[in-house]
């Protein structure tokens, strides 16, 4: 019963059929995995220990064939030594100098060689031998005689000799008297340090398992090591006929890997044998750690896999369930119409195809709505000014508009829009303008009169009205009437502008555009009223693009000299100027004025930045308005000024500076001291009472009175470049060249011909700058 409800159990929940069944499979790809890499890491295993074995074989013989070339060298050179030979060849029981020479000598080359174990000095004449060990002695009283007798008999040579004695092994070597041959007196054994030769080249390694280094030469060596004979005879048997190799022997039920080389010098040959028992010992223990390191890793994953699909899978579950209970009934049946049959995910798929049909007929149905429909179809017409048949005829059945033999199309900006969309978001803005428009179409609808809004976005109202009496002056009214409510609506100032959309004829006679850019003009007029075509044809017939600056450079010059009447009549000329321009030119030109004006007189003006001063005209709704304010702003900074220059004679001093200047710009010499001495005052006192005048320096003043000069200079006359930097008095053309680049951004020939709308430019292209006048 328990086995039923757990496969029960499993049938019904995804997730533990699927850790099921991913556990079974990384239990098989874990295994098999296993074998495969334990394998491949046995050959690897194998081809490494053969390669290391094989490189330290070669190490040994290079090593070993190093040292018995040293030591055939270190005993040449005891030979060769004088107080050695000397010793050798005459004997030293009667000269004890000579025999100490000797000793301290062969004491020496000694030292130089770690492997040496004893040196013998044979003296065959006076029958005596000194070892390095235990000193001097007779024939007689020498410790082994054996050792004595092979050392006496055999015959000397450069390579070493083994050999045992007194139950003892040596490695010696037997240096002859001469190349010669003659006959000698004495000669010299060198005996080889067995121990530390072992332990230096002969020691067991520790590569693939229990390894061992052997040395045959003739004998095996160790004499004594307990080796089996059987095994080294299979050795010395096998060998190949090369310098170095390597095999697999057999002996004994055990299995061996061998590796030897040869040292040329000596003939020996060096044997490592490496246990394969060993090495299978060691890459079962891999094939162990990695099993178990595979495992550990697989339970950690799949409680991992069983915890993520606990979280994820599991709720899935649930979901199908919610839907089967949503719409259970609706799903298409499977396995005798019971939906459970279904799995999770078959239930969810057509659950949600069934609810995602549902959703599509909920949209067709919104879709299906006449507004929706009609605005859509309006708007198009407005932008595109024709309307396909369908529309047409959806139109003509849904609104009165088409049926009217005349329809204007009128347009209700708001101003100061930005201002605007600050206080609103987006969907509280959408809301005043929708309230908007079902007040003007109920306000036109009173009058007999068709109107639609359209949404055209942006910061505009657009209403279409159809009018069959083509009255305009009482259309005008009730628009009137429109913008009065929609004005106390928004809290703010309202544009309106109307013109003919469409006659009876069914002919277009104004785009969306137009009307919009109608709007405009209550700005530029400031006049409250209906904009139509009549108004814009009289703008169009005085429009201008082409601002006149030269109002504006008077303007400065004027409130400078405290003429604020004057100064107040030449801005008046450039808004009279600013009323014939497009919008955005008139609002452009309209705050660049406003920068100039307050940036010449930044220590007066209330705004001098140029994104504050572009912020306050924003808040206005016309023209007049925004140059009520700047006259307002220029009539402060006329008396800050004024007020600056009640203290005595400053103002008329700084005044008559100002105008020696400019009757001696053509001086190159002009300077601070000059014009001093032409006030009667001291410098100090001239710089301070014109800085806080003019609030420039005298110097800067003068510099920027030359380049004003020859700007002149270059849009009037057809004077070479280097007449006018002679006129101007500026010292040399390198230093008005570079004053002139730096004011203009152009030179002298392109500001020409900017000047001059691109002409050809009728002066000279010479080089250089001046020297303006400088604050000495």
């Amino acid at each position: 019963m328990r086995l039923y409800y757990f496969i029960k159990f499993i049938k019904k929940q995804t997730y533990v059929r699927l850790l099921l069944l991913v556990i079974v499979a990384s239990l098989c790809v874990t295994a098999a995995f296993c074998v495969f890499l334990s394998n491949r890491f046995s050959s690897y295993a194998i081809d490494e220990i053969s390669k290391i074995s094989q490189r330290e074989i070669r190490h040994t013989v290079t090593d070993i064939d190093t040292l018995v070339g040293r030591l055939k060298n270190t005993a040449i050179n005891m030979y060769a030594d004088p107080d050695i030979h000397k010793w050798l060849s005459n004997g030293g029981a009667d000269d004890p100098v000579a025999y100490v020479s000797a000793t301290n000598k062969l004491t020496k080359f000694i030292s130089t060689e770690a492997f040496i174990d004893n040196v013998y000095l044979f003296n065959m004449r006076e029958r005596l031998i000194y070892e390095t060990r235990y000193g001097l002695r007779s024939f007689e009283t020498f410790a082994d005689q054996e050792a004595l007798a092979y050392f006496a008999e055999s015959r000397p040579s450069l390579d070493f000799d083994c050999f045992e004695a007194g139950g003892r092994a040596y490695f010696a070597m037997k240096i002859p008297s001469t190349p010669a041959r003659v006959a000698y007196n004495g000669y010299i054994v060198l005996t080889l340090n067995l121990q530390l030769f072992q332990e230096r080249f002969l020691a067991d390694g520790d590569a693939g398992g229990s390894v061992r280094a052997l040395l045959l030469a003739g004998d095996w060596f160790p004499f004594d090591d307990g080796e089996d004979d059987g095994l080294l005879q299979l050795l010395a048997e096998s060998r190949g006929a090369g310098a170095d190799g390597s095999m697999e022997l057999r002996f004994a039920g055990q299995k061996w890997l061998v590796h030897y080389g040869t040292v040329g010098s000596q003939g020996w040959t060096v044997f490592r044998l490496t246990h394969f028992n060993d090495i299978n010992r060691q890459i079962s223990q891999f094939r162990n750690i990695l099993l178990i390191s595979f495992l550990g890793l697989l339970c950690a994953l799949l409680l991992l896999l069983y915890w993520y699909s606990r979280r994820t899978l599991r709720p899935l579950g649930r979901l199908a369930d919610k839907v089967e209970t949503l719409v259970g009934r609706e799903l298409p049946p499977q396995a005798q119409g019971d939906p459970r049959a279904l799995r999770e995910y078959d239930v969810i798929e057509r659950g949600i195809e069934f609810l995602d049909g549902r959703v599509r007929v909920l949209i067709d149905s919104m879709g299906a709505r006449k507004d929706m429909i009609k605005e859509d179809y309006l708007k198009q017409w407005v932008l595109c000014g024709r309307m396909n048949p369908a529309a047409a005829e959806y139109l003509q059945a849904e609104t009165d508009l088409l049926r009217k033999d005349r329809i204007y199309l009128a347009v209700l900006r708001i101003e100061s829009y930005q201002q605007f969309s600050g206080k609103h978001d987006f969907v509280a803005a959408r809301q005043v303008k929708r309230s908007i428009d079902a007040m003007a179409q109920e306000v036109l609808s009173e009058t007999g009169r068709a109107a639609e809004c359209v949404d055209m976005g942006a910061d505009s109202v657009t209403v279409l009205i159809g009018d069959g009496s083509g009255d305009e002056a009482a259309l005008k009214s009730a628009l009137s009437t429109v913008a009065a409510r929609a004005r106390e609506i928004l809290g703010s100032g309202l544009a309106v502008s109307m013109s003919l959309f469409r006659d009876r004829g069914g002919e277009r006679k104004c785009s969306y555009a137009s009307v919009y850019e109608m709007s405009m003009l209550k700005f530029i007029w400031g006049a409250e009223k209906i904009y139509c075509d009549s108004d814009f044809e009289e703008y169009a017939r005085t429009a201008s693009s082409v601002p006149n600056d030269d109002c504006l450079d008077e303007i400065v010059q004027e409130l400078r000299l405290d003429n604020l009447d004057k100064a107040l009549a030449s801005f008046d000329l450039l808004i009279a100027q600013l009323r014939t321009m497009s919008y955005t030119n008139c609002k452009l030109c309209l705050t660049l004025y406003a920068y100039m004006i307050f940036k010449a007189f930044s220590r007066y003006a209330s705004f001098s930045d140029f994104t504050g001063i572009q912020s306050r005209l924003e808040s206005f709704d016309s023209v007049s308005a925004a140059a009520a304010w700047i006259k307002a702003e220029m009539g402060a900074i006329s008396e800050s000024i004024a007020r600056s220059r009640r203290n005595g004679r400053q103002a008329e001093k700084a005044l008559e500076i100002a105008e020696y200047v400019a009757n001696n710009l053509h001086n190159p010499m002009l300077c601070v001291d000059d014009v001093a001495e032409h006030v009667s005052f001291s410098v100090r006192y001239v710089r301070e009472i014109f800085k806080r005048t003019f609030d420039t320096s005298i110097s800067d003043y003068i510099l920027a009175k030359r380049l004003e000069k020859v700007c002149d200079l270059l849009k009037t006359t057809e004077l070479p470049v280097s007449d006018i930097v002679e006129q101007t008095g500026f010292l040399s053309k390198s230093h008005f060249f570079t004053a002139f680049k730096r004011a203009t951004g152009a030179t002298p020939v392109q500001y020409r011909k900017n000047a001059r709308g691109n002409g050809s430019g009728g002066a000279d292209a010479d080089g250089g700058g001046g020297g303006g006048g400088g604050d000495h």
